[in-house]
């Protein structure tokens, strides 16, 4: 009895497809974190003179009052904060070095 050998090859062509789908996922799940990630706001408006720590909401950067880069910041820019708690969220100036 001859005997038959079957070979079966299966080509997957969705290698790249997958690829593609996974960094869309990764590209849009950033931009969501990003998006929705609102900077923190203070309850109460602070006096400007009160407030221990300046940040600015566009570079996310946290300086103290008398930091020479404060000047530079627009007016819609500038938020004011008492504590370093509340933000938390902003990096440290590498100027003034807000501890």
């Amino acid at each position: 009895m001859a005997t038959a050998k079957m070979n079966f090859k299966i080509k997957i062509k969705a290698k790249g497809t997958i690829a593609v789908i996974i960094i869309i996922a990764f590209v849009l799940a950033a931009f969501l974190y990003f998006a929705l990630a609102a900077p923190p706001t203070p309850s109460a408006p602070i006096d400007p003179a009160a407030a221990e720590y300046i940040g600015n909401k566009s570079t996310k950067k946290l300086h103290l009052p008398d930091c020479r880069y404060v000047s530079q910041i627009s007016e819609k820019n500038v938020i004011y904060f008492t504590s370093k708690a509340e933000a938390e969220s902003f990096d440290p100036c590498a100027v003034c070095d807000p501890k």
